[in-house]
């Protein structure tokens, strides 16, 4: 199962940050048009709500689990979901967790 959790990671990395690396070569490092085509219309709005809330929950969801004795801080994950996007993010604690399970 990790290998797989290691698969999505890697998915989740490459997949959504190729739109980014094309809308930052269309238009720059345009952080209020991005924001802004971010909520442009219901759809997208639907969408990017969803993304903050899901992004909400897993760290709620990892602050609840987290073990005091465990090496791997969440902060590591919440940068990297801030940062990289959570369908990186989320599949790569998945994977540390499942690898911390068999040690």
């Amino acid at each position: 199962m990790k290998n797989i959790y290691l698969t999505l990671a890697i998915i989740g990395l490459v997949v959504p940050n190729y739109f980014i690396i094309q809308f930052i070569m269309t238009h720059g490092f345009d952080l209020p048009l991005f924001a802004n085509q971010l909520f442009s219309n219901f759809a997208d709005s639907a969408f990017s709500i969803d993304l903050l809330l899901c992004s909400s929950f897993f760290w709620y969801y990892m602050y609840t689990k987290r073990d005091l004795n465990n090496k791997h801080s969440i902060s590591v994950y919440i940068f990297l979901n801030l940062m990289l996007g959570l369908s990186f993010a989320f599949p790569l604690y998945l994977y540390k967790q499942s690898v911390s399970i068999n040690e």
